[in-house]
């Protein structure tokens, strides 16, 4: 079988094939399927239902199924409930001893440095009694961080202006109460002049 002249082609109105013409055909078809099914997908998408996601009744949800320690830094007064609790019931000295510095803990992270100070001050008495002489570097540490803590209430919170909290300080944001930054230095100073202190 012959191949039909260019001209044959011409006067029965086709134009001749070339030998590309049916790859690009399929290629043609093949972009066009593509672009439709896209486009489908595109609608399908766009028009399907979606639940309406409520930001404020979601975050109110966690917050109404949070546990007490749950979150490290809220419900403090709940967290020193369930200290004290846990203190009653435990007989063991040494395991006292610890939930006893726990809750010193807990009252600093809950603003409360003096009550902090007062139990932590009631724990030491009872090193070298109750627990070995190796903790009283333990409650020093404690302790300077409470008073510590305890200049940033009163002079940062407390007493917040343009110059608190501020590097240098100056100003305003010089401690008016200087007994808490005063006893952390001190302690710490001594905690660091000691050579035995870990």
């Amino acid at each position: 079988m012959r191949k039909p002249s260019t001209r044959a082609a011409k006067r029965d109105g086709h134009a001749p094939l070339s030998k590309g013409a049916p790859v690009r055909r399929i290629g043609v078809i093949v972009v066009v399927a593509v672009v439709v099914l896209s486009l489908g997908g595109l609608l399908t998408y766009t028009l399907r239902s979606r639940p309406h996601f409520e930001m404020a009744a979601t975050l109110a949800s966690f917050v109404s199924n949070e546990g007490t320690w749950d979150n490290e830094w809220d419900k403090p007064q709940e967290k020193i409930q369930s200290v004290l609790a846990l203190i009653n019931s435990e007989r063991d000295p040494a395991k006292r001893f610890e939930l006893r510095r726990e809750l010193a803990q807990r009252y600093v992270i809950a603003n409360a440095s003096e009550a902090a100070l007062s139990t932590l001050e009631d724990l030491q008495k009872e090193v070298g009694k109750t627990v070995p002489a190796a903790y009283s570097e333990i409650l020093k540490a404690d302790m300077a961080f409470a008073y510590f803590r305890m200049g940033e209430i009163q002079n940062c919170t407390w007493n917040h202006n343009s110059d608190s909290c501020l590097f240098p300080i100056q100003g305003e944001g010089v401690h008016k109460q200087q007994m808490g930054a005063s006893e952390a230095a001190r302690i710490y100073g001594e905690l660091l002049a000691d050579p035995q202190t870990n």
